[in-house]
């Protein structure tokens, strides 16, 4: 009989979750899954086949949409999913074991995966195998749909498939074999499949349990497996056609080559490793011949002293250092100020003697370290502190600018709000401002410095503003970052004065973004100043190598906000036309300074800028690093017009998402659901998508990807290489959109929603940042004379590297 119970989910659900139990104690752990699905539109149909009531099911089943079929129990395995394929009335059905349960975004991504695509018969997500309660994972069933593959192996546990139930009653129906005691389920989808497609929707969103001693009934051995083996393949050969055997013939066939090759490559690098052994030996013998040889006897007196001078080179080091490093102390500080810090330096002899004597790159590169060489502990603020010494000093705010709006002048008040210092001067740097820019700074009695737009760079305009400083320290700023509390230059002038630093020659500090900056700002701001070290704790850079990933993580300074001290800066400067801060750091540090990256102090800084921007600052970014660092390495472009046709490929996509964003219900735009479609965006990234109109919310990028396409355009028959290319600019796109994915789920719980126009601006500047990466990857082999696709290569550089 059938027993109703009180129904809050929808009139009329769509899905039915399907129960077969005899009362297990797990029953109450499965329905508790069901109730935790982020889908609403579900009923419940438990049927107990175990004889009697079960105890506490109605508790159990209190406050959902449920009904429980009772039948006086017997009915078994397969009977009892008959019967409750019997009593659906929803369009789809999915069925759960009593000891298994679902994630809760099971339902949500396979009801819309049936819901999107009607040609669909059932959808299926992937599923963890667990041992016992969910101690550890055993296996994961995450294989595509391949329905010769399913003649062979069930690669769908029962729960992992939500199906339709109009595909199971067309005629004949699909049923439940009652003479299987074993892989019933199995049977069961082999009809299923017969009706049409199956689609994965990938992610594990299901879990599996299986007993840790015994496995699962489907890997029991013995005669009764057998028989129910032997049954399946029965019932298998009465359904195949002739076409079903060639697909298990093709691909059978196709992991035979498969094999073959992986024999080849096995055999192959085994030849290799042999090769390179007898290399390595006939080296030792050489190796041995020397120290065997009359030569070798002789020169041992030379190398013992070479080693004496070694042990020396320390001590000299310190000898020459020393005498130096406390001439410039004294210049810094003055005979009474060194004075005043010899106890300090007493205190801590043995970490400046060490670093005297060291030599420069002998730390090794610190990228991949779990922090910086030198981190310190965030101090407190000196807004919090009760009355913070005044530091006898001026400081000159040097700000270029350009049409700098109306907030400019809030900007200049929080400057001249500053406390704890002797004074602030303020030098304006202004490039043509038309919008009264130069007012609001001589208003606020800043010293303007004019020059004309075609005389701007970001090095020229800001030493032009220190040549017209008369602080004993420069700070370096941009028009719209605002300081953060009245003690903002006191607490970064007292960083760099702190003698516990050593030779600490410019600080700067991290930025904390506005209420309006966008989710791709926020996530590249993050990722920036977790590679620095210094999102949460300061960070003292110094030089510990000449690769890279050292100069830059050491190196960092940043003209959002960067103090430094004026006699200082004369003799350095900055150089160059971009990333000049980053510049003068690694100039900074090569010459014996640090620098410090600090966290203890913030700026309110950040942007909310067009996609078409982070196309042209990628590309930019990448051209910069590889010309100034030799060692940066990046991946070659073997096609451009592949190229071409897998970032219009990927923004054709992406027109679907931001379509899909805009009609979603306010409900479905939460960080959970953003993973979901992130997921199921991987999967269609793997197939090109048709050309058509983009809709990327940026009207630039949307027709310089066009035109991209256009002027190189992919032959009807692609070679490998076009393809492969294609391939690389999809995995590179899903990536970004990962660590996107990543930050967001650092800032938002799973079910906190997201604006509607952070998701969309995402995806749109996430591609558009891909491009400009890939692009310029492309331009930094083919712009040099003679490439092959020199002109085009170009002609690229010059849309995307001007005027940023």
């Amino acid at each position: 009989m059938n027993q109703p119970f009180p129904v809050s989910a929808p009139a009329s659900p769509f899905v039915s979750v399907l129960i077969r139990t005899t009362g297990r104690a797990s029953l109450r752990a499965a329905v508790e899954s069901v109730k935790r699905q982020q889908f609403a539109s579900w009923e419940l149909l438990v049927l107990n086949d175990g004889g009697r009531p079960i105890e506490g099911l109605p508790a159990m089943l209190e406050g959902v949409s449920a009904r429980v079929i009772d039948q006086g129990g017997g009915l078994g395995r397969a009977g009892a999913a008959n019967a409750l394929l019997d009593a659906v009335r929803t369009p789809c059905a999915l069925f759960l074991d009593d000891d298994d349960w679902l994630l809760p975004g099971h339902l949500q991504k396979l009801a819309d995966a049936l819901r999107q695509r009607p040609e669909l018969v059932a959808a299926y997500g992937d599923v963890a195998c667990m041992a016992g309660a969910g101690e550890r994972v055993l296996h994961t069933f995450a294989q595509n749909f391949d329905p010769a593959a399913l003649q062979l192996q069930n690669y769908l546990p029962i729960h992992a498939v939500l199906f339709r139930m109009d595909a199971v009653r067309a005629q004949p129906p699909c049923r439940f074999d009652a003479t299987l005691e074993l892989f019933e389920d199995w049977d069961f989808w082999l009809q299923l499949a017969r009706r049409g497609a199956f689609e994965r929707i990938p992610g594990v969103s299901a879990v599996y349990a299986i007993d840790p001693q015994q496995g699962s009934g489907h890997a029991a051995q013995g005669q009764r497996r057998d028989a129910m083996l032997q049954a399946v393949a029965e019932r298998q050969l009465a359904r195949w056609q002739p076409a079903d055997v060639a697909r298990l013939i093709q691909r059978d066939a196709g992991r035979n080559d498969a094999l073959n090759d992986a024999a080849q490559q096995l055999a192959a690098a085994r030849r290799e490793a042999l090769d390179l052994r007898r290399q390595v030996q006939s080296l030792m013998g050489q190796v041995d011949q020397i120290h065997a040889s009359t030569s070798w006897r002789i020169t041992r007196p030379v190398r013992a002293a070479g080693g004496y001078a070694r042990r020396l080179r320390a001590p000299l080091r310190l000898a020459r250092a020393l005498p130096v490093t406390l001439l410039n102390e004294t210049k810094r500080h003055g005979v009474l100020g060194l004075l005043r810090r010899l106890p300090y330096y007493l205190r801590h002899r043995e970490a400046y003697l060490a670093r005297l004597a060291s030599r420069p790159g002998q730390a090794g590169n610190p990228f991949g370290a779990a922090q910086p060489a030198v981190l310190r502990e965030v101090p407190l603020h000196p807004d919090l502190e009760d009355a913070p010494a005044t530091i006898d000093a001026k400081v000159s705010v040097v700000i270029p600018t350009l049409n700098a709006g109306p907030e400019f002048a809030w900007m200049l008040r929080k400057l001249r709000g500053q406390r704890g210092l002797r004074e602030v001067e303020i030098v304006v740097v202004d490039s043509g401002s038309t919008d009264g820019t130069v007012v609001l700074a001589q208003d606020a009695g800043a010293t303007v410095i004019r020059i004309a737009p075609s005389e701007f760079s970001h090095s020229h305009a800001r030493n032009l503003g220190a040549r017209n400083a008369t602080g004993d320290y420069l700070l370096f700023t941009v028009q719209d970052a605002f300081p953060i509390g009245q003690h903002w230059l006191h607490a970064m002038l007292r960083q760099l004065r702190d003698p516990a630093h050593g030779r600490l020659a410019a600080v700067s500090c991290s930025e904390f973004s506005r209420s309006d900056s966008d989710l791709m700002y926020d996530a590249m701001i993050d990722t920036h100043y977790r590679f620095l070290g210094c999102l949460e704790q300061d960070r003292v850079g110094s030089h510990t190598g000449d690769d890279h990933m050292s100069l830059r993580s050491q190196g960092q300074l940043s003209d959002v906000a960067c103090l430094i001290p004026r006699e200082l800066f004369a003799q350095h400067g900055y150089q160059g036309d971009y990333a000049e801060d980053l510049d003068l750091g690694i100039r900074l540090i090569r010459a014996g300074w640090q620098v410090a990256m600090l966290a203890s102090v913030k700026v309110v800084h950040s942007h909310n800028r067009p996609a078409w921007y982070y196309l042209k600052r990628s590309y930019v970014d990448v051209v910069f690093l590889v010309g100034m660092f030799e060692d940066f390495t990046y991946p070659r472009c073997a096609s451009l017009p592949g190229l071409a046709a897998g970032i219009a490929s990927a923004a054709a996509h992406a027109s679907r998402w931001l379509d899909a964003i805009a009609a979603a219900p306010e409900h479905e735009l939460t960080q959970a659901r953003f993973a979901e479609w992130i997921v199921r965006w991987r999967a269609e990234l793997e197939t090109p998508a048709a050309a058509g109109a983009l809709r990327l919310r940026d009207a630039r990028l949307e027709t310089y990807i066009a035109q991209l396409a256009e002027r190189h355009p992919q032959p009807a028959a692609p070679d490998a290489a076009a393809r492969n290319e294609a391939r690389l600019f999809a995995d590179m796109f899903a990536g970004r959109l990962d660590n996107v994915l990543q930050f967001a789920a650092r800032v938002y719980d799973g079910r906190d929603r997201l604006p509607r126009e952070e998701l969309a601006g995402m995806v749109s500047k996430t591609l558009a940042a891909a491009a400009g990466s890939a692009l310029a990857f492309h331009g930094l082999d083919q712009r040099k004379p003679g490439a092959p696709n020199e002109a085009a290569a170009r002609a690229i550089h010059q849309d995307l590297a001007a005027g940023v």
